[in-house]
């Protein structure tokens, strides 16, 4: 046994338990006075120190793996309506390191803490901390049975007190009992993700001035809250969250909304937000980078997704917290972008300029006209949008790119990616903890957007017409798809049918040529209506030709008609999911892949007669 864990485990007889009565103890949070509930976050933060009470953290499990020391920890949060609130957490560090810079990992909703994070981390020589506020099982810890988060008197887990992420309403489970902020769910998390900061500035292996913290989804959210109060953290890095006035400001319309943390935030930040994601919208984490007070902050948007990201777009964050808490090379800069208007052809040109400093390897443009005028930051739009892909050409005033339109009565957005190669390989572990390895990571530029009235007076016309060819599959043709395998692989997808370029034809059938070595099932997916089919496998190329009605849900409903579609997909398997009558009702297609990926010719409409 180590003697660290040793000492640990002598302090536990002194921690006690949670969610019994801490006697005598004082509470972390004075009552209010007079009644009167924080109305802004000065009024809600100002008087709490997170150094203040001891942490009585303990060690429940330790092991070491692959060089690094893991641990299963548990620290006070706070004492709550008389009684303790501990949070359960996993712990790592590179075996002997010293002065290690410190990170805080906060989960998402519906997930826990995860050994991946902290062992990717600390194999490159950080001293993580993944903290399991949600309370559920801990996510890579293989025969634990011991304690899990408990927050005694009051609850911030999705559990049992899921309503609270909205509201600042009392009940038995809240700190006060009027209207506050302190009932708020996401005050709780922030208050134990700033312990944690202690926690991780007390270990005899952490450099206490060099620490981070970044998370995922509702932990995007709170790595905001949790930078913008507590001047301890360095830098961070907010993925699918932090957006203002969108689907993750669960606490707009307040004064401790979104838009209030950022306004606070002054430290450096990295926003790793997918371009169609559902919680931390494109508009919303623009407006959120705009808010932020740190001169230093940097975008990044992988193109197409919803909620997941890429190797080439998530390492970014890892080079954000080796460049500000371990002095790596800096990044480089956000990408400069300025529209082009009047050009001899009548298209809208966007001009790229990168990073002078830093050689990069391409430009890839992204633009749509796609439902951006009608509640731009909700659901479905958000996640359904399809994104024209142009590369864009090297010139000697900088990076160029043609935006053929249309329509010149809908507003023009569009961004740039730059992409850099990495010195070597970086592993790391994902938004959802699965392993990937990148080669090249990408910055992206701010958000771009030009009116119908602006279109119109620089004399733009429309370029594009509608077209029977979904997709050619020529070389490139990736590009305006996406997977959700880290390894860049099958099965794609693509949101192209809710382009009007590519909306079918009256009574047109849906046509595409496939190739398969060996035989294999193969599913087209629509939306919640699929289609499996049976390759013969061979040489030669199979040439398939559907109609709506080979298309079903989960109930067996056919699918009526043609119609905008957010999502098409060629897989091997898919599941389907609709609840009917209060019934949740599933339907399996396909089967494993045999053999190599599948090649596809010519997806396109057959124009047809009733």
């Amino acid at each position: 046994m180590s003697k660290k864990l040793l000492i640990l485990l002598v302090l536990a007889g002194v921690a006690g338990f949670a969610g019994k009565k801490a006697s005598g103890a004082e509470e972390s949070l004075p009552p209010l006075k007079d009644g009167h509930a924080p109305a802004n976050l000065d009024e809600l933060w100002g008087n709490y120190d997170p150094r203040k009470e001891p942490l009585e953290n303990e060690v429940l499990k330790q092991w070491k793996q692959d060089g690094v020391v893991l641990e299963v920890v548990r620290y006070r949060i706070g004492i709550f309506k008389g009684q303790k609130s501990m949070m359960v957490a996993i712990y790592g560090y590179p075996e002997g390191g010293t002065n290690l810079p410190g990170l805080v990992q906060l989960h998402g909703g519906g997930q826990s803490a995860n050994v991946n994070a902290v062992l990717t981390n600390a194999k490159r020589g950080y001293a993580c901390i993944s903290l399991n506020w949600g309370g559920n099982p801990l996510g890579g810890v293989r025969d634990y049975d011991g304690p899990n988060t408990d927050w005694g008197a009051v609850d911030a887990t999705q559990n049992g007190h899921n309503d609270h992420y909205m509201s600042l309403e009392p009940d038995s489970k809240t700190i006060d009992t009027m209207k506050s902020g302190r009932n708020n769910n996401w005050f709780l998390i922030t208050l134990a993700a700033r312990r944690a900061l202690t926690f991780l500035e007390r270990q005899p292996e952490v450099d206490g001035g060099e620490l981070g913290v970044y998370g995922h989804s509702m932990g995007g959210n709170l790595t905001l809250y949790v930078a913008a109060t507590d001047q301890r953290v360095k830098a961070g890095v907010i993925t699918s969250g932090g957006g203002i006035e969108d689907m993750s400001d669960n606490i707009r319309n307040t004064p401790f909304n979104n838009a209030a943390y950022a306004a606070r935030v002054t430290c450096p930040v990295l926003y790793v937000n997918p371009a169609d994601d559902f919680h931390g919208t494109i508009l919303g984490v623009e407006d959120s980078s705009k808010t932020i007070q740190s001169k230093d902050y940097c975008l990044v948007r992988p193109p197409y997704l919803n909620h997941r990201s890429m190797p080439e777009f998530t390492v970014t964050g890892m080079l954000w917290f080796d460049h500000y808490l371990k002095g790596a090379p800096p990044m480089p800069q956000t990408p400069a972008v300025s529209w082009v208007l009047d050009t001899s052809r009548n298209v809208p040109r966007m001009a790229v300029k990168p990073d002078p400093t830093q050689k990069c390897e391409r430009v890839d443009v992204y633009y749509t006209q796609q439902d951006l005028e009608t509640e731009p930051k909700s659901m479905p739009h958000n996640t359904e949008r399809f994104w024209y892909h142009v590369t864009a050409l090297q010139t000697k005033a900088g990076w160029i790119a043609d935006l053929p339109l249309m329509s010149i009565n809908h507003p023009l957005w569009a961004y740039a990616n730059v992409r850099y190669a990495l010195p070597g390989p970086i592993t790391g572990a994902g938004f959802y903890y699965a392993l990937f390895t990148a080669e090249k990571f990408s910055i992206s530029s701010r958000l771009l957007i030009a009116s119908p009235q602006v279109l119109q007076t620089a004399g733009v016309k429309p370029a594009l017409k509608p077209s029977t060819l979904i997709e050619s599959f020529r070389p490139g043709w990736q590009a305006q798809w996406y997977t959700y395998n880290e390894s860049g692989e099958w099965p794609w997808r693509t949101h192209k049918l809710n382009a009007d370029e590519w909306q079918a034809p009256p009574h047109a059938m849906l046509g595409l040529k496939v190739h398969s070595a060996k035989p294999n099932l193969l599913v087209i997916q629509l939306d919640d209506f699929a289609t499996q089919l049976q390759l013969k496998g061979g040489n030669e190329w199979q040439t398939l030709s559907l109609s709506p009605g080979d298309f079903h849900d989960a109930a067996g409903t056919a699918l009526a008609s043609w119609k905008n579609f957010g999502e098409l997909v060629l897989a091997d398997k898919v599941t389907l999911e609709k609840t009917r009558e209060g019934r949740n009702q599933t339907a399996s297609l396909g089967a494993d892949w045999q053999g190599a990926a599948p090649e596809f010719r010519n997806l396109r409409w057959i124009e047809g007669t009733k």
